[in-house]
């Protein structure tokens, strides 16, 4: 099941969801809070908890209210999956 960003709201330890189109609720437990990237199981785990930890390490001052704070943060992400060199995009570059 693919949800739409309006359909579900992270929590410390997962994600509650909801499919309103079969009237169905739940809660996903993924302990992205804490997982280490050696026990990443997948790539979306391996960027949330790079992208967690770049945050920690180097946004924790910034606001999201603050367009450039938002700017910001958006940079140290960019930098931190480029620095792999293997990222791919929607479009495949």
């Amino acid at each position: 099941m693919q949800l739409k960003r309006e359909n579900w709201d992270r929590t410390l330890v997962g994600y509650q969801w909801r499919d309103e189109e079969n009237n169905m609720r739940g809660h996903t437990v993924d302990d992205l809070n804490k997982k280490q990237l050696s026990e990443a199981e997948n790539l979306y785990e391996k960027v949330f908890i790079l992208m967690r930890d770049e945050i920690a390490s180097s946004c924790e001052y910034l606001c999201m209210d603050n367009e450039i704070d938002r700017l910001t943060l958006c940079q140290v992400l960019a930098g931190s999956l480029a620095k792999g060199g293997n990222f791919i995009t929607k479009e495949g570059r």
